[in-house]
C-alpha cells in the first residue's frame, strides 16, 4: 500500500468518526440528588432494637427550586453496616425505581418526570439489626449521606444465656418464620416438636399448611434431632427409613406427617423449610402458615390443639405524583382581503382543536382588533404524549378561509362584472358539492339571418347542388380540420 492510499484512509476514518460524533445526540448527564437537598426528611421507626429484630426508614422527597428533575437523575442513600437492608424493589409509580441492595438504596428516576413539575415522593427500605456482638450494646448515627441531620440507632446484641442446665421449659410445639434480607422472595419457616422431650403415649399426628401467597420449595426440607444419643439432621428419606415416621405432601400448600412414639418419645424434632413467595403473595403484608397437632404424654390427657405464626413481608412501599407540566397559549390574528369594512360580519367563531377535537370556541370581533388567545392550555396529557392544537374558523357567508399556523386569513369572493344576471358565487366546496349540469341537448334550425340568396349554377351530378367555387368535404373530414380561432368581436351600432 503506497503512501497516498494510507493518507486516503486515515483522512477518511477521521472524517468517519467526526461524522458519527455529530450524529449521537447530547445526553445530559444524570446528576446525583443525595447532596442536592431532594431529600425532604427519613424517620425510623424503631431506634431501639435487639440483634435481627426489624425496622424501616421511611423516605420522603421532592423536586426543589433551582433544579428541575432530569431522566436518568440519580438518589441514592447509604446504609450503615449495622441496619442490613432487605434486598428488593421499590417501584415509584411510574416516574423510577428504588433498588436496595448491598447496603445502598438506589432509586433512578425514568424519562417521565420531563412532563412533570412539582414532583414528590416516598418510599420505605426495610432493615435489620445486626453487626453487634455479643453481650454489647452499640449506639450508631446515620443520615444514610444526605444533608440532613444524623438520626441515633441503639442496638442489642445477641444475648450468650448465661447459667447451666437445661433452659425453662416451652411449649410442646410452636412454629416461627422469617425472611432473609439477601432473599426477600422466600419465607424460612421452622416448626418445633416435643420440645422438652417428653415420653410419648401415643404417635404424634401434624397437619401444616401455607396460607395464601406461598407454595414449598420441597427440596428444601430438613428435619434436626436432639436426643440422648445426639443431633443429627435427616431428609425426609432418611426421616422415613430410619423409622421415625411419614411425610406426606396433599399439595404445594400442606403436608401430613406422623411420628412414631417410640422413635418420638425424649427426642425433640425441628422441620424448617423454605416457601416461595408468589406474585399474589408479594402483596401481601402478612404471610401466614397454620399447624394443627395431636399428641400424648405419658400420665397425661391426649391434646389437640392448632397455632397460626405469622412473618410480616418486605412489601415495596413507595410512590411519586408531579402536576402536569407547563401550560401553553394559542394566539392568533384574523385578516380581511379583498373587502370593504361594511362587507365583514360583527364577529366571527374560531374553533380550538385539541387532538382532532373541538374543546373550545372564540368569539372574534373589531374590538380587538380581529385577535384572539386560548389560555392554560395543557401541554401533555395524563400519559405524557404532547396535545396537537390547531384552529378553525367556523364559515363565513362571502369569504374563502385560510389558516396558516394559528392566524386565519378571509378573502372576500366577489361577483362577475360582465355578466347581465346576477349569480351568487360560491366556496370552493359548495361548488365541488353542487350537482353537475346535465349535458344540452342540441338541434339544427334553418338559419333566418337576413342576407340575399345567391343563385347557384347547376352542375352535372347525381342531383346535388355544388357551387363552382367551394369544395365540399364530408363530415369525417371536417371534424378532423383544425377549429378557426375565435374572431375578435367589437361592440358597434346596430344600423
Amino acid at each position: 500500500m503506497n503512501i497516498n492510499s494510507k493518507k486516503w484512509i486515515s483522512t477518511f476514518l477521521i472524517f468517519v468518526v467526526v461524522m458519527a460524533q455529530s450524529l449521537v445526540p447530547t445526553i445530559a448527564k444524570a446528576q446525583e440528588l443525595n447532596a442536592m437537598g431532594f431529600v425532604d426528611s427519613f424517620n425510623i421507626e424503631k431506634t431501639d432494637l435487639y440483634y435481627g429484630e426489624r425496622t424501616k426508614i421511611n423516605v420522603n422527597f421532592s423536586e426543589k427550586d433551582g433544579y428541575k428533575l432530569q431522566p436518568g437523575d440519580v438518589l441514592t442513600l447509604t446504609l450503615p453496616p449495622e441496619l442490613k437492608g432487605f434486598n428488593g424493589k421499590i417501584p415509584l409509580d411510574d416516574y423510577g425505581v428504588c433498588e436496595v441492595s448491598a447496603g445502598v438504596a438506589k432509586c433512578i428516576f425514568n424519562e417521565k418526570v420531563s412532563t412533570r413539575e412539582n414532583i414528590r415522593g416516598f418510599f420505605t427500605i426495610n432493615v435489620q439489626a445486626t453487626n453487634v456482638e455479643t453481650d454489647q450494646k452499640k449506639e450508631i448515627q446515620t443520615n444514610l449521606g444526605t444533608t440532613l441531620e444524623m438520626q441515633k440507632v441503639t442496638i442489642t446484641g445477641p444475648s450468650s444465656g448465661g447459667g447451666s442446665g437445661e433452659g425453662p421449659k416451652g411449649p410442646f410445639s410452636y412454629k416461627v418464620g422469617d425472611i432473609q434480607p439477601d432473599n426477600t422472595d422466600e419465607v424460612r419457616w421452622f416448626l418445633m416438636v416435643n420440645y422438652n422431650k417428653e415420653v410419648l403415649n401415643a404417635d404424634i399426628k401434624l397437619s401444616d399448611s401455607l396460607q395464601e401467597g406461598q407454595k414449598f420449595n420441597k427440596d428444601s426440607f430438613s428435619i434436626s434431632i436432639d436426643n440422648a444419643a445426639g443431633q443429627k439432621s435427616l431428609s425426609l428419606k432418611d426421616f422415613e427409613s430410619q423409622g421415625y415416621g411419614t411425610i406426606e405432601f396433599v399439595n404445594d400448600m400442606t403436608f401430613k406427617a406422623i411420628f412414631n412414639k417410640d422413635k418420638a418419645s425424649g427426642t425433640r424434632f425441628s422441620i424448617s423449610y423454605k416457601a416461595d413467595i408468589t406474585e399474589a403473595g408479594k402483596k401481601i403484608k402478612k404471610l401466614e402458615n397454620k399447624y394443627a397437632i395431636e399428641y400424648q404424654v405419658v400420665d397425661n390427657e391426649a391434646v389437640s390443639d392448632s397455632q397460626v405464626a405469622q412473618v410480616e413481608n418486605i412489601t415495596a412501599e413507595g410512590g411519586a405524583e408531579g402536576d402536569l407540566n407547563a401550560t401553553t397559549s394559542i394566539a392568533g390574528t384574523k385578516t380581511w382581503k379583498g373587502d370593504k369594512v361594511n362587507d365583514r360580519p360583527k364577529a366571527i367563531k374560531v374553533d380550538l382543536i385539541q387532538n382532532d377535537k373541538v374543546i373550545e370556541t372564540k368569539e372574534v370581533t373589531e374590538t380587538s382588533d380581529w385577535k384572539y388567545e386560548f389560555e392554560n392550555l395543557r401541554v401533555f396529557d395524563s400519559e405524557g404524549k404532547a396535545y396537537k392544537y390547531e384552529v378553525k374558523e367556523q364559515p363565513v357567508s362571502g369569504y374563502q378561509s385560510k389558516v396558516n399556523g394559528y392566524d386565519i386569513t378571509n378573502v372576500k369572493i366577489h361577483e362577475g362584472k360582465e355578466e347581465t344576471l346576477e349569480e351568487n358565487w360560491e366556496t370552493t366546496e359548495e361548488l365541488e358539492e353542487q350537482p353537475k349540469p346535465e349535458k344540452p341537448e342540441i338541434t339544427e334550425e334553418e338559419n333566418h339571418l337576413a342576407l340575399p340568396k345567391e343563385e347557384k349554377p347547376k352542375v352535372e351530378g347525381e342531383g346535388k347542388e355544388e357551387t363552382l367555387e367551394e369544395n365540399w368535404e364530408t363530415i369525417e373530414e371536417l371534424e378532423e380540420q383544425p377549429k378557426p380561432e375565435k374572431p375578435e368581436v367589437t361592440e358597434e351600432e346596430n344600423h
